[in-house]
């Protein structure tokens, strides 16, 4: 279910994307699409998002299955996130100066899990669903989606740990095949 953040002059809706989506009951769909019809997206974005559609083993199904339903063979489907090969590649515990850590838990389940601190952000360690770039192509391979581009990453100088937090967020876009 969406709910609606009110801000000045924007407008903002937070939905598990790993759960269905009931539409008939939504702010979005009662201000923007009073019809309740399909809207088909030339493009949709998932900026450091869709791990959290692995927060449920069917998930990335339920989010698929919706994004299925506003796109077609123009959709591009832009995806950035957090790659657990590039970020573990050498280890499995990365260390900040700030004292900040990020963690690769062993699976829970059928996914990885990444505990991460930022001493500048949170009271305390957080977890969430870990993905890797072989796993969510994948996945998106046996929903009909195939990779189109790879975007190239640059990499500002930074301390040790958030270095290789920002070489491992990965970009990647994709179309729709078997419509």
């Amino acid at each position: 279910r969406f709910s609606k953040i009110k801000c000045p002059n924007k407008n903002f809706y937070v939905q598990d994307i790993s759960k269905p989506w009931n539409f008939f009951d939504d702010s979005i769909k009662q201000k923007y699409n009073k019809k309740l019809e399909p809207k088909i997206y030339d493009m949709i974005l998932l900026n450091l998002s869709v791990h959290y559609a692995f927060q449920d083993n069917n998930g990335i199904i339920y989010l698929m299955n919706e994004i299925n339903k506003r796109s077609d063979s123009r959709t591009n489907l832009m995806i950035s996130f957090i790659d657990m090969d590039v970020l573990f590649k050498d280890r499995d515990n990365i260390k900040f100066n700030d004292g900040g850590y990020m963690k690769k838990m062993e699976r829970n389940g059928m996914y990885h899990q990444l505990r991460y601190y930022y001493p500048w952000r949170h009271n305390y360690p957080m977890t969430e669903p870990l993905i890797s770039k072989r796993e969510l192509i994948m996945y998106l391979n046996g929903l009909g989606w195939y990779q189109k581009d790879e975007y190239q990453r640059i990499y500002p100088d930074m301390e040790d740990g958030y270095k290789e937090l920002s070489e491992s967020i990965t970009r990647l876009s994709f179309i729709k095949l078997n419509i």
